[in-house]
């Protein structure tokens, strides 16, 4: 400590006499190389004291940009002619610079005897084995004490535990110098009232915060994909809907473009082949004439005669070229024209074969579905005559049974599918055996009447239920019988 009085001591006298030499150097008595030499010794005793602060702990990096800007100042007063005008222009600026420094360094001795009274607070705790520091745990600071015997980061992570209640974390302290708070890696910087914190709360909120940033991102650039995609999904409907439109319109102007040439070819053509027949008669007429003139008048033909005749011929000759030329670039595009045209047609006439086809088949189904709902409505009568009563039991059962044939017979002609026709004979010999079980009540008071005992001469109600059911195997195999 003194080592540290005595280097600031003497940095103040040497600012001292650099105040007194440009005094000097005003009045014309001191030259720039006094000024300067007094400038190093004032640097020199700068750093032997910024040394003696760093080498008890005491940060003074703060304070070493000051003696450059001194000396930057002095040598814009030294750039110009010595006078008292001048140093008062600069003199302010000079003297601030040397009070920051003198202040600076005052500061930095007040931390020094502070931490001077906490070193020997903390000895004296040290013999103790106890001291107290600040616990700080968000919001929530509490004082609590720390024995030495058992002091380590362990230590102060389970009392953060059990103070404040949160998860193993990261303990950070704070430099009473600088007042920045570092992660506590040595237990030995632990001083008396020291503050003591964790980040896991702050570090956590951080987290959640950054990853719903990152959630509200990915949403909203999920929902712009989506979108984009939508509308292109749009875009695309409706430019397949302009292309098939185009389509469509394209091929109906290409119809219209190629049977209005075809017909403006088949105009000219015509009219070329008039015009030529026309005028080939005419020639004909005319050496038909000269040719009977030769014959039977013994005239010669003049030359003027034979040269427009050949004339004639040669662009009768010329133009029919033309027309076969003509012909010959025209006919493919006719024929393809009749070939799609013919392709055409024939597919509408296949398809009104089909319709017609479809039509007779639907009237023979609805033929055969109307035969058949007229032998259920036979069934159906023949299934509620057996319902009356007062009918003698045989001759309902061998009308029954008579008509049952005939229906079964008529049904067995019809186009029906073998397996439904299977079915149907099934459920009829279903409700048959079923109607077996059941004594109708004709039948109930017939027996009531002539008695039970009376019946067994000639078998009883035995009896008529076997005779029943020999009628009913004969009938079913008859009917495969005729099938087959």
């Amino acid at each position: 400590m003194s080592e540290i009085e005595e280097h600031v001591a003497r940095l103040l006298s040497s600012t001292k006499r650099l105040l007194e030499i440009l005094n000097g150097w005003s009045c014309g008595n001191i030259n720039q190389q006094d000024i300067y030499e007094e400038y190093n010794i004032l640097e020199t005793y700068f750093m032997a004291a910024t040394r003696a602060f760093e080498s008890c702990s005491v940060s003074t990096s703060d304070m070493h940009y000051l003696p450059e800007e001194l000396r930057t100042c002095l040598k814009e007063v030294l750039e110009k002619e010595p006078s008292l005008t001048t140093l008062e222009q600069h003199l302010p600026a000079i003297r601030d610079i040397i009070m920051r420094l003198l202040q600076g360094l005052k500061a930095k001795q007040s931390l020094l005897r502070d931490k001077g009274k906490w070193t020997h607070t903390y000895n004296s705790l040290k013999e103790q084995k106890e001291f107290p520091v600040y616990l700080k745990g968000g919001d929530r600071i509490k004082k609590c004490t720390l024995q030495n015997s058992h002091l380590s980061i362990a230590s102060i992570q389970q009392l953060f535990m059990t103070t404040f209640d949160v998860d193993l974390s990261t303990v950070y302290i704070l430099d009473p110098t600088t007042n920045i708070e570092y992660e506590l890696e040595d237990v030995q910087d632990i001083q008396p009232y020291s503050v003591l914190s964790i980040k896991a709360t702050h570090h956590t909120l951080q987290q959640l915060h950054s990853l719903f940033d990152d959630f509200l991102q990915q949403s909203a650039h999920t929902l712009t994909k989506e979108t984009e995609l939508n509308q292109l999904k749009q875009e695309l409907t409706q430019l397949k809907q302009s292309y098939a439109q185009l389509k469509t319109e394209h091929d109906a102007s290409d119809n219209r473009k190629i049977h209005q040439e075809i017909s403006k070819s088949k105009d000219i053509t015509q009219k070329a082949a008039t015009l030529m027949t026309t005028r080939l008669e005419e020639l004909q007429d005319t050496i038909d004439q000269l040719k009977s003139n030769v014959t039977q008048r013994r005239c010669r033909p003049s030359k003027h005669q034979l040269t427009q005749c050949q004339q004639v011929s040669d662009r009768l000759m010329h133009e029919m070229k033309q027309l076969e030329s003509r012909i010959k670039t025209c006919k493919p595009l006719w024929k393809k024209t009749w070939e799609l045209e013919l392709q055409q047609i024939v597919k509408e006439q296949q398809f009104l074969k089909e319709q017609e086809a479809l039509v007779a088949d639907l009237k023979e189904d609805h033929k055969a579905l109307i035969d058949v709902l007229g032998q259920l409505h036979k069934i159906s009568e023949i299934q509620e005559r057996k319902k009356q009563l007062g009918m003698p039991i045989q001759k309902e059962q061998d009308e029954e049974e008579e008509g049952m044939i005939k229906v079964l017979q008529q049904v067995s002609h019809l186009h029906v599918d073998h397996h439904q026709r299977m079915k149907a004979l099934g459920e009829i010999e279903t409700k048959i055996k079923s109607k077996k079980q059941t004594v109708d009540e004709f039948e109930r008071e017939l027996t009531d009447f002539i008695g039970f005992s009376k019946l067994k001469n000639i078998g009883g109600t035995e009896n008529v239920d076997k005779q029943r059911q020999e009628k009913d195997k004969a009938m079913i195999q008859q009917l495969f019988t005729h099938k087959q």
